[in-house]
This record gives C-alpha cells, sequence and structure tokens, in this order.
C-alpha cells in the first residue's frame, strides 16, 4: 500500500532483505495466529511454517473467555531452535476461573534453523473452559 510521508511525498513500500517494510520502515506481519472458542490442550503446532533463519518478535494475548471454571490455569509454550539449541518460552499463566483473565507479552526469537512453534496447555481444570489466543510473529532480520 502507498503511503505519504512527512514531506507529502508518495512512497511504496519495499522489499529489503525479503522483508517487506511499509512506510518508516514498519515490518510486515509475518504469520498469525487468531484462535477463538479453544476449549482443549493445543499439541505443538507451527507458527512460522517458513522457516527462514533470522530474528522474530513474538507477540501474544491469551485470553479467558468463560465464566464456567472454578478451576485451572493456562499457559501458552513457544518453542524454536536457535541454531545451537532447542529453546523454549512458556507464558505466564491465566487463571480460568476469573472471567476475562488475560496476559500478553513480546519475545525476541533468534530463528537458526526450522520453524517457531507454538503449544497451549491446561492444568487443574474443573469445568469447561473456553480461551482465545492472538499471535503475530514479525520477521525483523
Amino acid at each position: 500500500m502507498a503511503y505519504l510521508d512527512s514531506h507529502t511525498n508518495l512512497g511504496i513500500p519495499t522489499i529489503y532483505g525479503g522483508i517487506t517494510v511499509e512506510g518508516r520502515g514498519l515490518v510486515a506481519i509475518h504469520d498469525a495466529v487468531s484462535l477463538t472458542g479453544q476449549t482443549a490442550n493445543i499439541a505443538a503446532t507451527n507458527f512460522t511454517n517458513a522457516g527462514t533463519a533470522g530474528v522474530y518478535r513474538i507477540s501474544y494475548y491469551l485470553l479467558d473467555t468463560t465464566n464456567d471454571v472454578t478451576a485451572g490455569t493456562l499457559t501458552v509454550t513457544i518453542a524454536w531452535n536457535d541454531g545451537t539449541a532447542a529453546q523454549t518460552i512458556t507464558s505466564a499463566s491465566i487463571n480460568l476461573a476469573v472471567a476475562a483473565s488475560f496476559t500478553q507479552g513480546t519475545i525476541y526469537v533468534r530463528l537458526g534453523s526450522g520453524n517457531i512453534t507454538y503449544a497451549s496447555t491446561i492444568t487443574g481444570i474443573f469445568g469447561t473452559a473456553q480461551y482465545s489466543l492472538y499471535m503475530n510473529a514479525e520477521r525483523l532480520s
């Protein structure tokens, strides 16, 4: 999409190092996940399918969307290989007994090979959990 810079010059998005760069250096979304109405664990699933080595910024938002649970927690795990070893980061847990409980975060990942994956885990549940998970991956280099 074309844009106007601060001097009202017309700009065209460019490709820089294989990354689409919008006006003023904004990096385009590489991959996205938008899951609503989830009721169970999600096994390890590919997030980035390109497998292109580089640095990625991963943003996530995890939200409890039900009042039907009396206990339990939910976490998301993000995993990748940095070229030397397998790495994982687990989000802060949300309390499924508290309606509209959420956690969010941003991590930076150096992908050396393979894909970035994500998984969700529910523990200690009594009732029917329902949650949403939103994630974006932006390739920075």
